[in-house]
């Protein structure tokens, strides 16, 4: 969304904003979505998954690995980094098999990944790209 904010007496003092959005935005669903990352260095990804219906939402790895020491996941049972978490860390570097499923009333996940600056899925090629549904 792009957003002008106009003074009533001074042009000049107008202000223009672009590319506004108030993330992160949920993505709703029916499911079930699959998503496939190969993460970069100094990643900071933030995503709310919500059930499309009064059913829980669950968030499955089928594969990829990650730097053990610097590499994390954060996986809030709610709508904000405010909620409680389920899951935090990185499973010893190979996310394959961790399940994850929301408790909430409201059905959803906030879900956080940060990578480091030095090793990454894109910068070393013995690392699996990370997948989930």
């Amino acid at each position: 969304v792009n957003l002008t904010v106009v003074h009533d007496q001074n042009n000049y003092c107008d202000l223009q904003f672009t590319n506004v959005t108030n993330p992160p935005c949920p993505t709703v669903s029916c499911g079930p979505d699959n998503t496939t990352l190969c993460y970069d260095n100094n990643e900071n990804i933030t995503n709310v998954y919500q059930s499309a219906n009064t059913f829980p939402v669950a968030v499955v790895f089928n594969a990829g690995t990650v730097e053990v020491c610097c590499d994390d996941f954060e996986i809030r049972d709610g709508l904000d980094q405010f909620a409680p978490i389920l899951f935090q860390g990185n499973n010893g570097g190979d996310m394959t098999g961790v399940i994850v499923v929301s408790t909430n009333p409201d059905n959803a996940l906030w879900f956080n990944f940060t990578s480091d600056f030095s090793v990454s899925c894109t910068s070393q090629g013995t690392y699996t790209p990370l997948d989930w549904t």
